[in-house]
């Protein structure tokens, strides 16, 4: 399985947590402004921050621009208020035919300074669950 971690990240909390979760795979986190590439994954986790109820524009204009059918993914993300963001990105990748194994998320810092710290620990035990799951081949469309 290779995997890929892709994430788009305003204030840095978001990037600190794709991060945590590319290092359990042994991977590097790519950020969507660096026109990151998934031809080659089979795996791919996104994340984002919640700007508005929402990913941030440049996840969404990825997410609507790549062919992923039949690919397994994962969203996290971080958010001040709710994890409407993460919802919606559960739903455009599902509408793109995606399989979604797994979601999660944490609160995060609004607009940068209040709140807090993104949940490095909370990333770390996200990855490795999935990984293992990867591993252990138990992957199907209800995992969550």
């Amino acid at each position: 399985m290779k995997p890929a971690v892709i994430y788009y990240s305003l204030t840095g909390s978001t990037k600190k947590i794709a991060e945590t979760i590319a290092s359990v795979f042994g991977i590097e986190a790519q950020s969507v402004k660096d026109k990151a590439d998934i031809s080659d994954s089979d795996l791919i986790l996104f994340g984002s921050g919640c700007y508005a109820n929402k990913p941030g524009k440049e996840m969404i204009a990825f997410l609507e621009n790549i062919d992923i059918s039949g690919k397994k993914a994962a969203v996290f993300g971080t958010y001040s208020l709710n994890e409407a963001a993460i919802d919606l990105m559960e739903s455009k990748l599902k509408e793109k035919g995606a399989k979604i194994i797994r979601k999660w998320g944490c609160k995060g810092k609004m607009f940068g300074l209040l709140g807090p710290k993104p949940d490095i620990h909370g990333a770390r035990i996200f990855a490795e669950s999935m990984k293992e799951q990867v591993s252990n081949r138990k992957i199907d469309n209800n995992s969550q």
